[in-house]
């Protein structure tokens, strides 16, 4: 399992979001799709399972 820290403005509230292959924990304050993934801007833990 791959886990990645991502850094950024952090929101007030703390949120768990799921897509299908990613889960972030933390506090995020915006989630965008790409072509090349899912980025959150905030202080998150991303855990892939691939």
């Amino acid at each position: 399992m791959k886990l990645r820290k991502s850094y950024g403005k952090i929101a007030d509230a703390e949120v768990i979001l799921h897509s299908s292959v990613h889960y972030f924990i933390g506090k995020v304050n915006a989630v965008a799709t790409g072509a090349d993934g899912i980025y959150a801007s905030g202080d998150v833990l991303t855990f892939s399972p691939l």
